[in-house]
């Protein structure tokens, strides 16, 4: 093929009975999602795969066409490889050097690059991961590998006021084995919770982290304050709208 010809391939059922699944796992790797922890035929069909046409698409199996755009060619070795066309043994080496790398993003402002860098890890570690069995020692430490990752993805998601995304990152991070105390997530799931104006889920997270390591207490007491302020700010901007709206009567 030359750069912009197009190839079909037509392939029969029994060849494509996998790709909802497959196709999901790729879509989540892409945008950072996490729906890998169970990947089976049966739990898609129970549950759905997240995304409409997949979900059809594995209640209505069918031959299906691939169409292929030959956009253009790169020399081997001249550029990153996608996490899709890395074997097992590239994942795992990648994935220190994605953490490294999304710090470094991270020190210089460059949020968005290093969110990008951590997300590669964690989908990493995570293909990897469902090619195991849940429990064995392989595959808890493929998963205890995720909790920094997954901790400064959510520091990104808190940067850029995505505070629900960081509350579901850092509530992964405390389901796992190995971080139910998680101080770091517990205080960054309550910071978000704070900008969210939920109080109580706030302060039980605080509350918990302080449990956990008391030399965070002035940070907490800072992260408190900080929330008065803001609950005060719109309760007046509330009091303002409502005397607007009943001034005329």
């Amino acid at each position: 093929m030359s750069p912009g010809e197009i190839a079909l391939f037509s392939c029969p059922l029994k060849c494509v009975v996998d790709y909802p699944v497959i196709s999901r796992s790729l879509r989540d790797l892409h945008h950072g999602h996490d729906h890998t922890s169970h990947s089976c035929g049966l739990h898609a069909l129970e549950n759905g795969l997240g995304y409409p046409d997949l979900n059809e698409l594995q209640k209505n199996m069918r031959p299906l066409d691939f169409e292929f755009e030959l956009l253009k060619v790169e020399e081997v070795d001249t550029y990153e490889k996608e996490l899709w066309q890395m074997n097992p043994e590239e994942m795992l080496a990648n994935v220190p050097r994605y953490h490294e790398e999304g710090n470094k993003l991270f020190k210089e402002g460059k949020i968005l690059e290093a969110e990008k860098k951590y997300a590669n890890g964690i989908g990493c570690l995570k293909h990897l991961q469902i090619k195991e069995r849940p429990g064995t020692e392989t595959w808890v430490d493929l998963d205890n590998q995720q909790i920094p990752l997954l901790l400064n993805f959510a520091q990104c998601k808190l940067n850029q006021g995505e505070y629900q995304v960081c509350i579901t990152h850092c509530t992964e991070v405390l389901e796992k084995i190995d971080g139910a105390d998680n101080v770091k997530a517990l205080f960054k799931r309550g910071k978000a919770y704070a900008f969210g104006m939920d109080e109580k889920e706030c302060r039980q997270d605080f509350e918990r982290a302080l449990q956990l390591d008391p030399t965070i207490k002035s940070a907490v007491e800072k992260e408190l304050r900080e929330l008065a302020v803001r609950q005060k700010q719109r309760d007046a901007e509330l009091s303002k709208h409502l005397k607007g709206m009943f001034s005329g009567f």
